[in-house]
């Protein structure tokens, strides 16, 4: 990974982890992808990762973007 994409994901997860998970971490949200803008802190939720890419990069196709699956450490 080039440094650009170390830094897109750090800032990602410290601004999903700050703003985002008490709100999205929820029951009926668990196993659902975050596709997060880290500029703006735009979301959208998916149920996989092509979903909430998708849905974002309609709104924000020039954002970089951190993808994250709520419940866990990882996208995977």
């Amino acid at each position: 990974p080039s440094p650009e994409d170390i830094s897109v994901a750090q800032r990602g997860k410290e601004r999903y982890e700050r703003d985002l998970q008490a709100l999205l971490d929820t029951p009926e949200n668990r196993g659902r992808l975050v596709a997060l803008d880290v500029e703006s802190g735009d979301y959208a939720l998916g149920r996989n990762s092509l979903e909430a890419y998708e849905m974002l990069h309609a709104r924000r196709p020039n954002a970089p973007m951190f993808l994250i699956r709520i419940g866990s450490p990882t996208a995977v």
